[in-house]
């Protein structure tokens, strides 16, 4: 038994859960490596595209209330760190290696907390969304009146997002460096592009 099926074997549901997603996933040789990176990097990409959409809404709802200055900044840090973050997706590179069991099993690892990682985000920026929508539909006057704490919860939402989007960074990052890792002391090499990547963000 080769190093992919006995991997997948241990990750059964994560690997389960990632076919659902990307017909064909696998990582038992480097032309289905570079195939599962590839669509892989298109399904987070989508999400990332969705996320962009809903920051969109905010921002516009926000203009349209006449208050966006209270959370233009933050709102267009985000937005700019997901334009920046699409970027480097899209730019990357991947040299799949012949990897260990444990290393296989990192890459899948990285891939399935990246899936959900874009799922969670898309669901704060729902929150948030709905926070903007209020905005829209009630005067704003009425809102803080009923809930002084109004701006202070919708600038942590954004916060949030914000730490998400760096996590979502950091964990792209960790999986690249995995793709194109030497094989020759591959734990401390990792380690060192880990801290890196950590001090980076």
């Amino acid at each position: 038994m080769g190093s992919w099926e006995k991997a997948r074997n241990e990750m059964l549901n994560q690997v389960g859960e990632m076919e659902k997603l990307i017909p064909g996933y696998s990582y038992s040789d480097k032309a289905n490596a570079l195939n599962t990176d590839e669509k892989l990097c298109e399904l987070i990409i989508k999400g990332i595209r969705e996320s962009k959409d809903k920051l969109f809404h905010v921002i516009q709802f926000l203009y349209e209330s006449n208050v966006e200055e209270r959370l233009d900044e933050d709102l267009q840090r985000l937005r700019d760190e997901l334009d920046i973050f699409s970027d480097e997706i899209k730019a990357r590179y991947c040299e799949w290696k012949v990897l260990t069991v444990g290393w296989i099993k990192k890459a899948i690892q990285h891939d399935i907390d990246l899936v959900r990682g874009v799922e969670k985000l898309n669901r704060m920026l729902d929150e948030l969304l709905k926070q903007a929508l209020k905005l829209e539909k009630i005067k704003v006057d009425h809102i803080i009146q009923k809930d002084p704490k109004f701006w202070e919860k919708l600038g942590k939402k954004t916060g949030d997002a914000e730490k998400q989007t760096d996590e979502l960074v950091r964990l792209f990052k960790e999986r690249e460096a995995i793709c194109n890792i030497k094989a020759v002391d591959l734990e401390k090499t990792y380690e060192k592009i880990r801290e890196d990547i950590r001090k980076k963000i």
